[in-house]
């Protein structure tokens, strides 16, 4: 049996419109906090979902979104997702989240949620540009890499330049940027290449490795510190980096010893690496924040195209040859996949 505001109302003892201007916030309901309380732990508790597409058909607000992702999520946006899907909880706004591989099934399932009732839609790190200059049928938000043009993204250029300038500063003047393919990390590329120009310092070299159909890259690697004498590689996420600190470890080459290497993400597992990792965090509670914050905004018919490019922080460990405490605490309970410092990411001892 299907959980209904009437039950609601009737097991709280108060009536059925009180219970509608509870759930859908209302700023006119004149009901005690008890109350209002009462009927929120309830809903919450039965498990109540509004009939949206009963709402949509009179022509009223769902309080519902979808968020369209890819076929399958990395740790990271995991976490943003996770994070996004409870600030959204706290405005009172559900969500379907639903995949799209192209822009063609983007707008096919895109009518198909509109006929269900959505208000709104969010593109989350989708696998291609989108361009919400078209006709989309409903407001909307994208949020992604900074490259591919979205709404609100962090600044993947500012981390390359953080990355670069620090093992400059090291001494360190032969580097490999290490990636899947170049053309998805333009922006962390870009930077490192621009941060070593501007530095006038001579003899700094700079190649490009990558690994996306190139079963030699393994002996690429290896060749490039034996025999180019490569003192850095700047990876482009986190999970790399582990691969190949232990690939390089594993073939007799100390890290940071006789290379450096660092990450990009903030992944909490750059902590549990043989080296503790340097990395880029990026800054996934205001990334969650913002875009809700900007898509209420456009669901009010509020005009605002700038695009929002959020600060990234650089954490040091012990991979580019800096000297670290190291933390002999153990966690388990409650382990963050990120390591961002944020409410959400408290370690337990």
């Amino acid at each position: 049996m299907s959980v209904t505001m009437k039950s609601i109302a009737r097991q709280v003892g108060v009536t059925q419109p009180v219970v509608s201007a509870v759930l859908n916030n209302r700023s006119y309901c004149r009901v005690s906090a008890e109350k209002r309380e009462a009927i929120l732990a309830l809903a919450k508790e039965l498990g109540f979902r509004p009939n949206s597409a009963a709402r949509h058909l009179r022509g009223k607000k769902t309080n519902t979104i979808a968020i369209f992702t890819n076929q399958g999520c990395s740790v990271l946006q995991n976490e943003i997702l996770r994070i996004m899907l409870r600030i959204l909880e706290e405005r009172h706004l559900h969500a379907y989240t639903v995949t799209a591989g192209d822009p063609g099934e983007l707008r096919e399932k895109l009518l198909e949620m509109k006929a269900l009732g959505i208000d709104a839609f969010i593109g989350f790190y989708l696998g291609f540009e989108l361009n919400l200059s078209e006709e989309w049928p409903l407001p909307a938000v994208s949020l992604g890499v900074s490259w591919r043009n979205p709404d609100v993204a962090a600044d993947d250029f500012q981390g390359g330049e953080l990355l670069c300038k620090h093992l400059l500063d090291h001494g360190l003047r032969r580097f490999v940027f290490l990636c899947n393919t170049v053309e998805k990390n333009i922006d962390k590329y870009s930077a490192i290449e621009q941060t070593i120009r501007n530095s006038n310092i001579p003899g700094v070299t700079l190649k490009a490795m990558e690994f996306h159909h190139n079963p030699e890259i393994v002996n690429e690697i290896l060749s490039a510190v034996k025999n180019e004498k490569v003192q850095a590689f700047m990876a482009s996420n986190d999970y790399i980096s582990g691969r190949l600190m232990g690939l390089l470890q594993h073939s007799g080459i100390s890290v940071p010893g006789e290379v450096a290497i660092t990450g990009f993400d903030g992944l909490a597992a750059s902590t549990m690496t043989p080296v503790p990792l340097t990395t880029v965090v990026l800054p996934l509670r205001q990334l969650a924040e913002r875009t809700v914050e900007l898509l209420l905004a456009r669901m009010e018919g509020k005009k605002n195209d700038r695009k929002i490019l959020l600060p990234v922080t650089l954490r040091i460990g012990e991979s580019c040859g800096c000297s670290v405490p190291f933390d002999f605490g153990f966690y388990w309970e409650r382990i963050p996949p990120v390591l961002e410092n944020t409410e959400d990411n408290e370690n337990t001892n």
